[in-house]
Formats: structure tokens, sequence, C-alpha cells
């Protein structure tokens, strides 16, 4: 019989000390490696604010993204472009607060007026 809910000694670590390892990585690297992994880190997930408020765009493992971020989406509340390719809609940030556009590379001016003028960038408070 093939057991696909195997127990690993991370399923054992308290929850802070699991907040305290994801302190050291990155929203998207902690989202990638841990979502799926189970219930118990998918909650802790869903509810980690370095990740709710620190989220970059992606620009690899593209398939991944587009298929969790209408389940992560409403979780997220800072947005941080940092690339050209602006793949997904805005939509699927129903609660975002700020976004951070922060590229190395210029950013063509449709990508731009794409995000001025989406619904989304219409509910942020400017201060």
């Amino acid at each position: 019989m093939n057991n696909n809910n195997s127990i690993t000694w991370f399923d054992h670590l308290a929850t802070e000390i699991i907040l305290d390892i994801f302190d050291y990585l990155s929203c998207n690297d902690i989202i990638y490696t841990f979502f799926y992994f189970n219930q118990r880190l998918n909650s802790i997930l869903l509810h980690y604010q370095h990740c709710s408020n620190n989220f970059r765009s992606l620009i690899t493992n593209f398939n991944f993204w587009q298929n969790n971020l209408p389940i992560i989406g409403s979780h997220i509340q800072c947005l941080i472009i940092n690339s050209i390719d602006l793949s997904f809609s805005l939509n699927l940030f129903p609660n975002l607060k700020s976004i951070i556009i922060s590229s190395p590379i210029f950013i063509d001016y449709k990508q731009i007026s794409l995000i001025l003028e989406s619904e989304q960038f219409n509910k942020l408070n400017s201060f």
C-alpha cells in the first residue's frame, strides 16, 4: 500500500520554529518549496505575514505560479514587481495594499500603463 501522506521530522517542529526558519528564506522560495507539502504548512503559509507583505513578481517557474496565484493571491498585500514582463493580472490580488516597482531593467510604458489602469491600482491609497 502506497502512502502519499509521509511524515517527516519537519512535520513535528513547532509552528514557531518553522516561522523562524522561514525568516531566512524569500517569500517566493517558501511558497515554492513548502506549498502543498501538507495541510498544516499550507495553513501556516497562508497566514505568514512575511509572505503576504513581500511577494515578488516572478520570471521563473511560471507554470507553478500561474496555477497557484489564484489560491494565494488573496493573502498578498504587497507586490514587488521586478521584471519587465507582468504576465499575470493584478486582479489576482484583491487585498493588495501596495505595489513596488523595482526593476534593474527599463519597464516598458505599456507595462506601466497596465498597472496604473488596473482596478487594483485604483484601490490603493497613496501616502
